[in-house]
């Protein structure tokens, strides 16, 4: 059995990474927080928004991801795909929070102007 485990993340809005070694990674499945360390078995399983951490040693890298699917390989590789995977240090709160009033305000900004363009 390998002695690390093996990832490869590829992610939409990133250019990710490959070969990375790790002795764990907890991914956000939709069915819990799923560790996965070498030696694992194979599986499939999807992921929720939230928090993916790769720790290797003392280090913990944790990146925010926000969907996607994790393969666990038998040979001690997994393959993450995320539509979004960004590292939490460099997450801006002030734009998470502006984050829905913005989807909101373009959401709405089409019905103002039919609105407004609409035949009496």
């Amino acid at each position: 059995m390998a002695s690390k485990l093996t990832i490869n993340m590829v992610s939409q809005s990133s250019s990710g990474f490959s070969n990375k070694q790790a002795d764990l990674v907890i991914v956000p499945a939709t069915t819990g927080q799923m560790g996965i360390l070498p030696g694992h078995v194979s599986s499939i399983s999807e992921l929720k928004p939230g928090l993916l951490s790769i720790h290797e040693g003392n280090e913990v890298t944790n990146y925010f991801v926000s969907s996607g699917f994790a393969f666990v390989h038998s040979n001690s590789v997994t393959d993450i795909i995320t539509v979004e995977a960004v590292p939490t240090k460099q997450v801006d709160p002030a734009s998470v929070q502006k984050a829905p009033q913005n989807t909101l305000k373009s959401l709405t900004q089409p019905l103002l102007i039919w609105r407004k363009l609409k035949p009496k």
